[in-house]
């Protein structure tokens, strides 16, 4: 029913996961109690929920079709009820699934466009981690929340942005990291001429790429950054 009961959550730990998990309820010398929907009444203790969340964020993300949600919707649940357990999901981008990653950079997205103050925590570790992942869909995902939540950045965390974003660009294949890339250096060129002047000379190149949607989207930033 919500993709993560097997034989050794058979008490309906899935609801917990879904419904019940409270994070002030979340302390160290805390149990927590909860009833499941056939009003049978189950207690775990701190360290049996935080160990069940390490070993199942992982397994809810994975299987069905690589575009599809799968269970994403329901670790996001989870997760904004309890801002600890964002290093859990961190953790999955290690995982060997891609399907696995690319929910991973969903799930991220959805929890700070209700939480935008999350990410504000999360910038150094994002900006530390992904570009040693060598994954599309954490830097494209990467580029998306930069453009998103640039106003929430700092001066230094901008700049770092901006060479990874330009680093991304000059060796990135893949189209989506390429077009959400120029997205965000775009805005940014906005404000720093010295970048303008770069970024102008890329896209000249970027132009004439045989992708069409890649060559299009340069075009277009072109033509934004010459007016």
């Amino acid at each position: 029913e919500d993709g993560i009961r097997d034989s050794s959550t058979s008490r309906g730990l899935g609801d917990v996961y879904k419904r019940q998990i409270r994070k002030s309820l979340l302390d160290t010398n805390t149990v927590i109690t909860f009833t499941n929907k056939k009003g049978v009444t189950f207690t775990y203790d701190h360290d049996e929920i935080y160990s069940t969340f390490q070993e199942k964020f992982e397994t809810m993300l994975r299987g069905g079709h690589p575009n599809s949600l799968g269970c994403t919707l329901e670790v996001v649940d989870i997760i904004l009820n309890d801002e600890e357990s964002l290093d859990y999901l961190f953790e999955c981008y290690s995982s060997n699934d891609a399907t696995v990653r690319l929910r991973v950079s969903n799930a991220f997205k959805r929890i700070f466009r209700q939480k935008p103050n999350w990410f504000v925590g999360c910038v150094n570790k994002f900006q530390s981690l992904i570009p040693t992942l060598n994954q599309p869909s954490a830097e494209w995902t990467l580029a998306q929340i930069h453009l998103e939540f640039c106003y929430l950045l700092t001066e230094e965390q901008k700049a770092t942005a901006i060479n990874i974003s330009k680093e991304q660009l000059e060796n990135s294949k893949d189209w989506i990291v390429i077009i959400q890339t120029m997205n965000f250096l775009e805005k940014m060129a906005q404000e720093d001429n010295g970048l303008r002047n770069w970024l102008l000379i890329k896209l000249a190149l970027i132009s004439k790429d045989k992708r069409k949607a890649v060559s299009k989207k340069a075009t277009e930033i072109l033509k934004s950054l010459n007016k």
